[in-house]
């Protein structure tokens, strides 16, 4: 609807209008306010939005603020002790590389004195970037105006953790359906919830009860252990987000590997080609999920670090392959239907694949067919240990642990 009022059709306009235009109906301590304490970055600033004092604040937000020429603020928070713009951003990047310059500029004029903040509010893997390259060169500091920055994947975290009830909770239960539809949630974990609803109880029965089970209370089995396993592919779909996420921090020395002819970097085992439906992690026969990494920067080399990602064991295995010649990373061709040439042989039960483990890895020569693999090291981990908060150090700090294996 604020979209509309305000002759704005783009998506980032349609969700800036749904989002604060939701907001405003609600009360700015029990819902905003929390949002911008705990998601903006840092705390300097948390601190500063704590000052602001509640009450009606429907007449103190202000939608698309505009200055001839110099460009518009998506929203501005208009109140007596900060005066807070907020530049969103969904699914492109700035319009112009001085954007947020002018919109400083903005606040600038507008502040009579007051204290300024422009947040960046957008997803996270292109904030950070944005925000870091700008505060490096200091080009804020003639405005007077504090530059900072809010992922949206961190907004609905904090959704989720506020505790609210009646009219609040519906407005905050719309707003989370609202960012999961626009593709913001991000991993946690594959502690999949197992709601203890009607359905439950049919977990634990007997075996002489299961054998004699029929009709509707099978089908109420069936449709339970079909949602566990949706939520579970959609626990894999966003663990590789947040690894892709994690490979543009400026600090981590590794990328995606994307194969030649593939689009994706995942390549998944499938009993289909799932080249054209991504993200589709509804495809719930899929098994394993394999994504090949590279260090930065390196056009050439002997060695691919792959985490695989297998849910009929489950486990999630870290290796780094080592072949007899080195090549050209974007020359390689591999497509996914071949991928298991290059797979790992863990799941061969024969011993002689294996040999050498060394400070917790496994050394692994390849199968016959795999003529073009020297060996192989690599280290498993049960799917259940990896959460949003090890995910550096199980995937990427394996690799580092890796890396230092010559041979």
């Amino acid at each position: 609807m604020i979209a509309e009022r305000y002759n704005k059709n783009t998506d980032e306009d349609k969700l800036t209008g749904h989002f604060f235009g939701t907001l405003r109906y609600t009360s700015f301590e029990k819902i905003l306010k929390p949002l911008l304490v705990n998601c903006i970055r840092t705390a300097e600033f948390a601190n500063k939005i704590k000052k602001i004092r509640g009450g009606y604040w429907g007449d103190k937000i202000i939608f698309w603020w505009p200055e001839k020429l110099k460009g518009e603020i998506d929203v501005l928070l208009d109140f007596e002790e900060i005066l807070i713009g907020i530049e969103i951003k969904y699914q492109s990047g700035l319009s112009s590389d001085d954007q947020l310059e002018r919109e400083a500029e903005i606040l600038q004029k507008k502040a009579n004195g007051r204290e300024k903040i422009l947040i960046l509010l957008a997803p996270e893997s292109t904030c950070h970037e944005i925000v870091t390259d700008r505060r490096r060169r200091n080009i804020f500091n003639e405005f007077g105006v504090n530059l900072s920055y809010i992922f949206w994947e961190n907004v609905l975290d904090e959704l989720n953790k506020l505790q609210l009830i009646g009219f609040d909770e519906l407005i905050a239960k719309d707003l989370i359906d609202l960012l999961k539809l626009k593709g913001f949630e991000t991993f946690r974990s594959f502690d999949v919830s197992i709601k203890l609803d009607d359905f439950s109880k049919d977990f634990f029965i007997s075996d002489e009860e299961a054998i004699n089970l029929k009709g509707k209370d099978y089908d109420k089995i069936i449709k339970k252990a079909f949602e566990i396993a949706v939520d579970t592919h959609k626990h894999v779909y966003l663990l590789i987000k947040l690894c892709k996420s994690l490979c543009e921090e400026t600090d981590n020395k590794y990328e995606p590997l994307i194969f030649s002819g593939n689009k994706y970097f995942i390549h998944w085992f499938s009993d289909t080609d799932s080249d054209d439906k991504w993200p589709d992690w509804l495809s719930w026969s899929t098994k394993f999920f394999v994504l090949p990494f590279k260090l930065k920067e390196n056009e050439n080399g002997k060695s691919i670090y792959v985490m695989e990602i297998n849910l009929y064991y489950p486990r999630v295995t870290v290796a780094k392959f080592i072949y007899k010649n080195k090549f050209n990373y974007s020359k390689l061709k591999i497509s996914n239907k071949d991928f298991d040439k290059y797979s790992l042989p863990i799941d061969v039960v024969d011993d002689k694949y294996l040999h050498n483990k060394i400070n917790g890895f496994t050394k692994v020569t390849p199968l016959k067919f795999n003529s073009e693999l020297s060996h192989a090291w690599f280290a498993e981990f049960p799917l259940s240990e990896i959460t949003a908060d090890n995910v550096q150090e199980k995937i990427f700090g394996t690799f580092d642990k890796l890396a230092e294996l010559k041979s």
